[in-house]
């Protein structure tokens, strides 16, 4: 139920407090991973039922506040920081389209983007889907064709997953 998963947030946040005041690297990496990783799934239930918008965009916040590198909690795990902050940003980028901030949202996706490296053929459909409401087409179909040739040189590759194909 949604309780105990907020319950299970709070539990994790208690851990990567505990963890922060020793001083292995490790320990706190993991611990800032699956806080992040929670508090982005948590959050990402509340915004698909709009159930309180306002606390997914709290729990947002505090994830990308954590996933800053000069926070020092990923510094054990740079790839896990990057790919967390890059889930964060797709969360934060629907959060902004429900609240009317397209630019915001655009801006959102393209930062969660940078961090995929190759963007995710996932992050390329939502940016067109949103920049085709905007009326923004030439961009649209840009970053439509990039999900698609990502999605072909995975399949060329046989490394096409499930988060791939997730829009």
């Amino acid at each position: 139920s949604l309780e105990e998963e907020l319950e299970n947030v709070k539990r994790l946040k208690n851990v990567l407090l505990a963890r922060k005041g020793g001083d292995n690297g490790n320990y706190i990496s993991a611990a800032a991973e699956e806080y992040v990783r929670e508090l982005n799934v948590v959050a990402g239930k509340l915004l698909e039922g709009k159930a309180d918008v306002d606390l997914a965009g709290r729990m947002l916040n505090e994830a990308e506040f954590i996933t800053r590198e000069e926070e020092g909690y990923f510094y054990a795990r740079k790839d896990a920081r990057e790919e967390h902050r890059a889930a964060v940003y797709s969360n934060l980028a629907y959060l902004a389209k429900l609240n009317g901030c397209d630019d915001d949202a655009v801006m959102f996706l393209l930062e969660a983007a940078m961090l995929e490296g190759v963007p995710k053929p996932s992050t390329n459909v939502s940016l067109a889907l949103l920049l085709l409401e905007m009326g923004r087409h030439d961009a649209a179909i840009s970053s439509a064709q990039h999900a698609v040739t990502t999605l072909q040189q995975q399949r060329a590759a046989g490394t096409i997953t499930q988060q791939s194909l997730n829009v």
